[in-house]
């Protein structure tokens, strides 16, 4: 997915806009299935330097039971926001951990005009971009995206339930103009066709297509997550950027994606655009899958609580207006 501030949506509102002459610059404890929790948590604190993390809570231990032997568990809080120990139990027995690197071009040039890195560690997801330097977090399970301009250090908080709002009423606004191209990107329809033997899946219309080369996922899990991430930071990505298109051709890619089970290693996309003569884009973006993640990827996903514990926070507009500057 490559997506504006670099993340894997090719429909990457940065390069749209750099092609259009404006650049511009992410429960339960008992249904954990093996595991037997005996009472309650133990009152027994590790000791540990507080001099050190005065502003941080000392782990706790639990003493459970995994399939028939005794185990301590050290729970070990984050500071801050705890952003990376904040999710569900139950959402972390299942994540997958995998990483993706972006590159994103526009027409015929050979350098990127984007590059980014996503992280997906334990059900949330770091999208690091390159230049400007920024960082998106989305945490689903806490409703959230947590942006952070590492350049001017601050940070800001989105709620998911936000985005999703005002995309709502963009769609609503879309079917209801005149221009025809509004209209389809408001409802999007599509001809669909995929060659399993190579993997190519294309998305057809009379002035949207998408053509994607793509691999096996081999895991439900990792296409579940690529397919709710991609959906949640395409709607981000119009509201971070006033005037872009809407979300919801893409958020189809993402659909037929998961249906098919996929994963996309090149995607491109091709506006006609009217006027006289007609105008045409076309955008195109690359994405290699790790799935093994490395000790710096977790190494700079620990560095975010620092971030988060040093950058100023500002209000959501605020952000922008320092972002667009």
């Amino acid at each position: 997915m490559v997506m504006i501030r670099g993340e894997a949506n090719n429909d990457n509102h940065s390069c749209w806009k750099s092609a259009m002459g404006r650049k511009r610059g992410l429960e339960g404890w008992n249904r954990w299935p093996h595991l037997h929790f005996t009472g309650k948590p133990s009152l027994r604190i590790l000791r540990r330097r507080r001099r050190r993390f005065p502003d941080r809570i000392p782990p706790l231990l639990w003493q459970v039971t995994v399939m028939g032997k005794p185990l301590t568990l050290i729970l070990l809080p984050f500071a801050f926001l705890g952003i990376a120990g904040s999710m569900a139990i139950d959402r972390l027995a299942a994540a997958e951990d995998f990483r993706v690197e972006n590159a994103v071009y526009v027409g015929d040039e050979k350098e990127p005009r984007i590059v980014s890195t996503t992280i997906f560690l334990s059900g949330i997801v770091y999208d690091y971009l390159k230049s400007p330097a920024e960082i998106t977090v989305f945490d689903k399970s806490n409703g959230r995206f947590v942006l952070l301009d590492v350049s001017r250090r601050v940070r800001t908080e989105l709620p998911t339930e936000k985005v999703a709002t005002l995309c709502q009423h963009l769609r609503t606004w879309a079917i209801g103009q005149k221009d025809p191209l509004l209209v389809f990107l408001g409802n999007p329809r599509f001809s669909e066709e995929f060659d399993r033997s190579t993997g190519e899946l294309s998305l057809s219309s009379e002035a949207v297509n998408y053509r994607l080369n793509t691999v096996s996922a081999d895991d439900g899990e990792l296409a579940r997550q690529y397919r709710e991430f991609s959906d949640w930071y395409s709607q981000l990505n119009t509201l971070l950027n006033p005037g872009s298109r809407p979300p919801f051709a893409r958020m189809a890619v993402n659909a037929a994606l998961d249906r098919y089970q996929r994963f996309p290693t090149e995607v491109e996309l091709e506006l006609r655009l009217g006027g006289f003569p007609p105008k045409r884009i076309t955008i195109r973006s690359e994405h290699q899958l790790v799935r093994r993640l490395v000790e710096s990827d977790r190494g700079r996903v620990a560095q975010i609580d620092q971030f988060l514990a040093i950058f100023t926070p500002v209000d959501f507009d605020e952000y922008q207006k320092k972002i667009l500057q």
